[in-house]
């Protein structure tokens, strides 16, 4: 029997209004089996792919080295510096009319 062959799903893209006043799109991918789920965001130039990490609650994406992104429902957490204790938080809203597909 053949392995089945993997695909990546079509980006679920939203945008987000941020606290501290940026705005933020947010591309969502996922591989057709599950295994794998992942965003792909750009902040102040630099781009970012996080894959998606075990979260007691919502989808938790992070690098382990420098960003997180943390969503559940309409809302999110970016933290741009996950080794810092005191970093600060930046709460994010979806734009609502924005939303090209269905949110994860």
């Amino acid at each position: 029997m053949l392995p089945q062959r993997l695909h990546l799903s079509a980006p679920i893209v939203v945008d987000y209004q941020c606290e501290h006043g940026e705005k933020l799109r947010v591309n969502y991918y996922n591989l057709s089996d599950g295994s794998l789920s992942f965003v792909k965001l750009t902040l102040r130039g630099t781009p970012y792919t996080l894959p998606a990490i075990v979260s007691g609650s919502g989808v938790r994406y992070t690098d382990e080295h420098q960003v997180e992104w943390w969503q559940k429902g309409n809302q999110a957490t970016l933290d741009e510096d996950v080794h810092d204790d005191k970093s600060e938080l930046n709460t994010c809203s979806e734009i609502l009319e924005t939303i090209k597909k269905q949110r994860p």
